[in-house]
């Protein structure tokens, strides 16, 4: 994403981000798993990361829109 001469977005509605397990095993034992973090290898995971959040998207829309 382009963000050359636009201004820091404003945080507006910060939201707890969703935690869907802890890691058991590795360098992150103890750490919390976050969405993309959880997803399974398939053939639609590379699009399933690349969708915008609906909250990024909105801030966007409001701060930098006409």
């Amino acid at each position: 994403m382009w963000l050359k001469n636009l201004p820091n977005l404003i945080p507006t509605d910060i939201v707890k981000p969703k935690i869907y397990g802890y890691y058991k095993r590795g360098k992150n034992i103890g750490k919390p798993i976050y969405g993309n973090n959880y997803l399974k290898f398939s053939e639609d995971r590379g699009h399933v990361r690349s969708v915008t959040y609906k909250g990024i998207a909105e801030a966007m829309a409001n701060q930098w829109g006409l």
